[in-house]
């Protein structure tokens, strides 16, 4: 069959979310090839399995939901909106952005050689302490961040587009990793795909944080190991202060009561 009779699964998220790896995991399960990034041509990080004969075809996305049909016209079959703890998108985020002051940002850019520019940007980002890289993640899922790829809009606007659309199935991250079996069925049953748990099981294991770690590092993919940091539940408590908690659960109280991220 050929890609473009394939149906397609989309798998979204807000940056930092878990969406790469959960991407390969939904390809996993569907026993489809991960193609890439939603209207993005070329590889990846999520791109593997294209060995895989299925009528499915998974992307990763980082869309707001509007924006999903404004990048391809492609006919998305179903949905995935993979949900993180917004105090570990933050501290997540905090650890993997370069943050720059918009008018540093402009003189940057004017720099050349472009082999000049970034190794200057590595330097400037490196010289951002924690808590300012931490303040500008809570500003970016307070407001949105137009200097961050895919990042334009706010983390609940971003969300509750998603918790209303019909086709998107919502699955928390924290719950793929911690109740994996469970949470695949939910997603094998919403893409109408059948398998026992058994293969389940062993599906979960193949791409484990730790089975992938460890395949990137025998593969010498630096890249791609930097890219998987921890993929753990919970970091927040070891980086964020009282205060910055208490103003990202005044943010978002509703969603993350909603989604169990806070009692109700």
């Amino acid at each position: 069959m050929s890609e473009n009779n394939k149906k397609i699964v989309v798998v979204c998220g807000y940056p930092k979310s878990g969406t790469t790896w959960s991407t390969r995991l939904v390809a996993q399960l569907l026993s489809c090839p991960s193609v890439g990034f939603w209207g993005f041509e070329g590889d990846t990080f999520v791109t593997e399995g294209q060995d895989r004969d299925s009528p499915l075809i998974c992307y990763q996305s980082h869309h707001a939901h509007h924006e999903l049909t404004e990048v391809s016209d492609l006919p998305v079959h179903r949905l995935i909106y993979v949900v993180r703890d917004p105090r570990d998108v933050v501290v997540s985020g905090a650890f993997h952005f370069s943050f720059f002051n918009p008018l540093m940002l402009k003189f940057l850019k004017l720099i050349r050689p472009f082999s000049l520019q970034n190794n200057l940007k590595k330097l400037v980002a490196r010289s951002n302490s924690k808590r300012y890289n931490i303040r500008r993640m809570i500003a970016m899922l307070r407001k949105g961040d137009p200097l961050i790829d895919h990042s334009n809009w706010a983390w609940d606007t971003h969300l509750d587009a998603y918790l209303k659309a019909e086709n998107a199935l919502v699955v928390r991250y924290e719950d793929l990793l911690l109740d994996g079996v469970n949470t695949a069925r939910r997603i094998l049953e919403h893409c109408e795909v059948s398998k026992t748990d058994d293969v389940i099981r062993k599906d979960l294991e193949a791409q484990s944080f730790r089975k992938r770690h460890q395949d990137f590092k025998q593969q010498n993919d630096k890249i791609k190991v930097r890219h998987m940091r921890k993929g753990v539940v919970g970091d927040w408590q070891n980086h964020l202060t009282n205060e910055e908690e208490a103003e990202i659960r005044s943010l978002f109280e509703s969603q993350m009561k909603t989604l169990r991220y806070l009692d109700a």
